[in-house]
């Protein structure tokens, strides 16, 4: 505390770097009354004087306000200055919130950051690649960043390397050289990498066959969030035909329905379920029913979050 004077001095002097730490210390509530109106102040004092970090602070804090204008324009001077998160973060919201002219300059920017070894764009970046559905399909280039970011310990790129060389999508299919980036995605509780890892060890691809290991995988994806293992369940509950079992598989079909493409397997098959549950609820039971299914997006939206 005996600090505070010194960084309120190097405020009023116009300090940079020391206001630039203040309105974190503020942002955080470190050492001082959390204040996140007086974090942004101090942040847009040094900002409007071009610094970065403090630009990239503004940009995050506009984007949590919902004021996508304001956050784009600070990140985009963050990255006009070559700020390699800035870059990152401003391709995200033109890809989230743009329409698809605003697509190439997502790329550029991503690629900016992936080539000067910013982890998250190198694998976002490489996941794009390998889809084909942005930024066009890239298979070289796509591995080339995956395999980087997974080497640099990222899950979400080490989970789609290991299930390219699975399932050989654009690599040799090879389940030996799969399983341990499956596993080291596994270990970082990537959703998708421990379902894959227990399907590996349930039918001993690569591996030796092991399914009471198979089993804790099974459930310890669930738990993370893995949308594929979730339609079993929902299959099983209705099968009760308890009030209370159906509630839980209609929300469940629904959340299935949330994070599926329209069209796909999964998709299809879930709205086909939850059609054949929702006459058996009575009004109450299915307002309970959608309450929990909102209840369940927001809990597993959360657990997936990170590995986007």
């Amino acid at each position: 505390a005996s600090t505070i004077p010194l960084y309120e001095r190097a405020v009023d002097l116009g300090d940079a770097k020391l206001t630039h730490e203040f309105a974190r210390m503020h942002l955080f509530g470190h050492l001082v009354r959390k204040d996140e109106n007086y974090a942004a102040e101090l942040f847009l004092k040094t900002a409007r004087n071009g610094h970065a970090e403090s630009q990239v602070e503004l940009g995050i804090l506009y984007s949590e306000r919902q004021d996508p204008a304001d956050s784009i324009k600070w990140f985009r001077r963050a990255s006009e200055q070559g700020h390699v998160r800035a870059q990152y973060l401003l391709s995200r919201i033109y890809l989230a919130k743009s329409p698809p002219s605003t697509y190439p300059e997502a790329h550029r920017l991503m690629g900016l950051a992936a080539a000067r070894g910013h982890v998250p764009a190198m694998s976002k970046l490489g996941r794009l690649l390998l889809d084909g559905h942005t930024f066009g399909l890239d298979k070289e280039a796509g591995i080339k960043w995956i395999v980087a970011a997974a080497k640099a310990g990222d899950a979400s790129a080490q989970f789609r390397y290991g299930d390219a060389l699975f399932y050989g999508n654009h690599v040799k299919q090879d389940y030996a050289a799969a399983v341990p980036w499956v596993t080291k995605a596994a270990e970082q509780e990537h959703p998708d990498a421990l379902g894959l890892l227990a399907r590996i060890y349930h039918n001993g691809f690569g591996v030796k066959k092991d399914v009471k290991r198979a089993k804790v995988l099974t459930d310890k994806a669930i738990r993370s969030g893995n949308i594929d293992l979730l339609y079993p369940i929902a299959l099983s509950l209705t099968q009760t035909g308890r009030p209370r079992s159906l509630v839980s598989a209609y929300a469940i079909t629904s959340v299935i329905m949330r994070y599926s493409v329209k069209r796909s397997s999964h998709h299809i098959k879930a709205r086909a379920l939850r059609d054949q549950i929702e006459p058996q609820l009575s009004a109450e039971h299915l307002a309970r029913a959608k309450r929990k299914d909102e209840t369940m997006y927001r809990m597993i939206k959360g657990m997936r979050a990170e590995f986007n």
